[in-house]
């Protein structure tokens, strides 16, 4: 048995034998996964669960060995979102129809989307599912969970040349509200993201660009 993530190593001896045999390990998918006595595998995951079969051939003989193999994973839970937080969202330079993401990196990582629509308007569907990523030093996880997350949209400028959009300007502010008997903790993470077609700055010297 052996904890998802850690190192697997795995021995199949013929020494004792006169003459020596060739030896293979098969993986519980039936392919050969080495050609020599020993099988390490550096970072263990769930899928690799089943049995390894060790197989000693001889000239005149076959002699196969199997091993199970149990891989231990490890729980994380993510946090559900209570509905008395706040979470004041604004994105930067997203194009319309595009989609922005962002992490939450305090314990396990909350994933949230946000999507532009085609009116230039913020779609955050805030009472929908949270795509949460669990995560540790074994690796990451993603399962969707249901939500209640109240989305606050600061500003939204909207930049028009010939009547085309061209992107859409909004500042990324991340407010998380914690209570507890004894104090109520704030904390505030911010986060700018530019994609699509840059950031405003760009955006207007290629207007100017243009013009000129």
């Amino acid at each position: 048995e052996v904890t998802e993530g850690s190192p697997l190593h795995l021995l199949c001896d013929g020494s004792n034998s006169d003459p020596q045999p060739t030896l293979q390990w098969i993986s519980p998918d039936g392919n050969t996964v080495n050609e020599s006595g020993e099988l390490d595998i550096v970072t263990t995951t769930r899928n690799m669960t089943g049995i390894y079969t060790c197989v000693a051939t001889l000239p005149r003989s076959t002699a196969t060995m199997n091993t199970t193999v149990d891989i231990t994973i490890l729980s994380i839970e993510c946090p559900t979102l209570k509905s008395t937080d706040t979470i004041i969202v604004n994105m930067s330079s997203i194009a319309v129809g595009s989609t922005a993401t962002y992490q939450c990196r305090d314990g396990p990582t909350d994933v949230y989307t946000t999507q532009c629509t085609s009116t230039g308007v913020w779609d955050p569907h805030p009472l929908s599912t949270l795509d949460c990523i669990e995560s540790n030093g074994q690796g990451q996880m993603s399962t969707l969970q249901p939500c209640q997350v109240r989305v606050i949209i600061l500003s939204l400028i909207v930049l028009v040349q010939t009547g085309l959009l061209m992107g859409t300007l909004v500042k990324i502010v991340i407010l998380t509200k914690k209570g507890s008997e004894q104090k109520t903790r704030e904390e505030r993470l911010e986060m700018d993201v530019n994609v699509a077609y840059g950031t405003p700055k760009e955006i207007m010297a290629r207007r100017t660009n243009k013009q000129t």
